[in-house]
């Protein structure tokens, strides 16, 4: 399940997997979705708002996210500094 938002000139069209390679396009912000599905769901970029629950792995060095269905999402820097801080929180 990943959010993905697509700019187009003054539009901005965003696209929501529901099932592998089923799409369901619509306008709307990023930020209103991350807000209404909660922490459940990570905003790894600026463009991409991914299901926890998914996330096979985080690849700090490609700065990517791997999804189980084997999609790839960019990390940003600002998400991959939170992953590092959430990781030494749950460390200790």
């Amino acid at each position: 399940f990943v959010i993905q938002m697509q700019a187009e000139r003054v539009l901005k069209s965003q696209s929501l997997e529901i099932k592998d390679n089923e799409l369901l396009e619509f306008n709307s912000s990023l930020e209103h979705f991350a807000e209404e599905l909660g922490e459940d769901f990570w905003r790894c970029h600026r463009g991409f708002l991914v299901n926890r629950s998914r996330i096979r792995t985080v690849d700090l060095k490609c700065q990517a996210v791997i999804l189980d269905n084997g999609t790839e999402c960019p990390l940003s820097r600002r998400a991959k500094t939170e992953y590092n801080a959430q990781r030494k929180r749950d460390a200790k």
